[in-house]
């Protein structure tokens, strides 16, 4: 069910006097809810770990936000260091280009790297055989390189399920998941992390 306006802000403060010592904020899209200045100070004043998984399209517009709250970890999705392949995956042009500005400018104006940024992919039938580029676009700009695979629901429309990964698109990225660790190896003096979950 739909929760109106006000109910999120009560929510929140339901959540910051409970024993909860973690919050994640997910989506739909986090940063777009109505009053979440208000919910980010609610937690934050009740010394909530914030984890904020985001497309970055509205950091730049609440950085001062973010930056005064508790938020530990931001994951910022992006599907692809190719920037038209992620925008054509994500259905917003100039998607990439923002997400990654949004990178640069929490790195540069962060304290004492608060908040950690994650960068993550769901890995789709457009992205699998690319992940080492990926890794190697992002291994430098992000404190975490993340993958999730793709997860979709009986409800998804044509216009996501053309990313799902088939059988042998499964088998292929098996035997590119070997390249992935043989990556992590090649790697490993730079990472500070990278997570395939």
């Amino acid at each position: 069910n739909a929760v109106d306006k006000s109910g999120l802000t009560e929510i929140s403060k339901k959540i910051g006097k409970s024993e909860a010592g973690i919050v994640a904020l997910t989506g739909g899209e986090p940063l777009i809810v109505y009053d979440i200045r208000r919910i980010l100070k609610i937690l934050s004043d009740n010394n909530k770990f914030i984890v904020i998984e985001t497309n970055g399209q509205n950091v730049t517009k609440l950085l001062d936000d973010i930056l005064s709250s508790n938020i530990e970890i931001i994951f910022i999705s992006i599907d692809s260091h190719i920037p038209k392949v992620n925008d054509e995956m994500r259905g917003v042009k100039g998607y990439f280009e923002t997400a990654v500005n949004a990178i640069k400018l929490l790195r540069k104006k962060r304290n004492n790297k608060k908040p950690l940024i994650y960068v993550r992919a769901v890995i789709n039938k457009e992205n699998y055989r690319d992940l080492r580029g990926y890794i190697e676009y992002f291994i430098d700009k992000v404190d975490l390189v993340t993958f999730q695979p793709i997860q979709m629901s009986e409800k998804a429309g044509p216009e996501k399920t053309k990313y799902k990964l088939g059988v042998k698109d499964a088998f292929k990225f098996n035997e590119n998941a070997w390249l992935l660790r043989l990556c992590l190896v090649a790697f490993s003096n730079r990472i500070s992390g990278i997570h395939l979950s």
